[in-house]
């Protein structure tokens, strides 16, 4: 059988694995055929999703900010629209689960691949997921970039919020003469902004994604080999490879709306998600995005006493402010915990970058992720002390 090395060379023998490419089902035929060599029950979901989205959604954003502007100055009321739309997307694509960006993006076939280990003796499930495709990388996220993004993230959205109010104030008639020139100053931090998105998207490649996520799914594959050899008692193993992760967490919204997971019940079904192991620290993290959104269920705590406990599972709680799979999971109301690494200035080394390739991987971080992931299994399966339920 392959080490866990040798599965994130295998997924990095090609240029890229990039979202709804040739080289991502290439990618999920890989998944497929040693999962099936394993003896899983193995199963296929295809679905529709965008080719790209990070710098579109922000683009995006930016136009219909710069386009309400514009129709407010004749008080028509279509410029509240505009300037809503972007706060609509957000909220139909990541709370209602429904792939609006697919009519405003170009898109194409991704798919998921879900290894079963049939246990009809089982109490819960446990989902093991990492994602197969790569980002569009660019310039953006090089070190001369890469300390802003958290900058340019949050003036987005005070730029979007403070048009919206703006917008609002014109069409009910409360500004006066010097409104205009308002209007024009709260747009100008817009205008870098949308450039330099669209010169990513322009110039941007895929990556060959070694850290993201090939070393993931080195992660899962490996450890479906030694969970095949030695099942658990007590709960039944999915492996999920999902697609389309980098354009909005398709894959996984995919197959907790529509696919094989949309009967998953919150509390006898959790999900170990693994992303981004390919150098830094080892975390455990305890939410992302945003400091209030906290996974749910008690994964957390459990592997809050797997790092205390256990001197071969070494990991420290941490948080990301980019959406993994676990996101959707935990929208959905699924208990769910993250396995990444980033290093002391929270950064994952050559995220979304050309060096995310397999020359600049730490494999010591996927291995240790991948003994504290099995560690958290094997407390699952324990004798009921531990529950990952709501």
């Amino acid at each position: 059988m392959p080490t866990l090395e040798e599965h994130i060379r295998n997924l990095c023998q090609w240029p890229h694995r990039g979202t709804t490419t040739g080289y991502e089902h290439r990618a999920a035929d890989y998944a497929r055929d040693h999962l099936k060599s394993l003896g899983y029950d193995v199963m296929e979901e295809s679905f529709t999703a965008p080719d790209g989205a990070l710098y579109r959604t922000f683009i995006f954003t930016v136009l219909c900010e710069i386009a309400a502007m514009a129709v407010s100055l004749s008080g028509s009321g279509a410029s509240i629209v505009l300037a809503l739309l972007p706060f609509i997307l957000l909220f139909v694509k990541f709370y209602m689960m429904w792939p609006i960006d697919n009519y405003l993006f170009p898109a194409g076939k991704s798919r998921n691949v879900i290894g079963k280990q049939p246990n009809p003796e089982a109490r819960r499930k446990v989902i093991l997921s990492a994602h197969l495709d790569t980002q569009l990388g660019g310039f953006l996220f090089g070190p001369r970039w890469v300390g802003f993004q958290g900058f340019f993230t949050n003036l987005t959205a005070v730029c979007s919020l403070l048009t919206l109010a703006l917008v609002v104030i014109r069409v009910v008639g409360a500004g006066g003469r010097w409104y205009t020139t308002v209007q024009v100053l709260a747009l100008m931090p817009l205008l870098p902004i949308l450039y330099l998105f669209l010169k990513a998207e322009w110039t941007g490649t895929y990556v060959q994604g070694a850290s993201d996520d090939a070393s993931g799914m080195g992660v899962i594959l490996s450890l479906a080999e030694e969970l095949a050899v030695l099942p658990p008692k007590n709960l039944e193993v999915w492996v999920l490879a999902t697609g389309a992760e980098e354009t909005g967490l398709c894959g996984m919204m995919h197959f907790l709306k529509r696919g094989a997971g949309k009967n998953l019940q919150k509390g006898s079904s959790c999900f170990i998600n693994h992303d981004n192991l390919g150098g830094g620290s080892l975390r455990y993290l305890t939410g992302e995005v945003l400091r209030s959104l906290k996974y749910r269920g008690d994964l957390v705590k459990i592997a809050e006493r797997v790092a205390a406990e256990n001197e071969n599972a070494k990991a420290t709680p941490g948080f990301w402010s980019m959406p993994t799979d676990a996101l959707a999971v935990t929208v959905r109301g699924l208990p769910a915990v993250t396995l990444l690494a980033y290093d002391d200035n929270g950064r994952t080394p050559h995220y979304h970058h050309p060096t995310d390739t397999i020359e600049n991987l730490d494999f010591s971080v996927a291995e240790s992720a991948k003994r504290f992931s099995l560690e958290i299994i094997r407390r699952l399966d324990g004798a009921g002390e531990e529950t990952a339920g709501p």
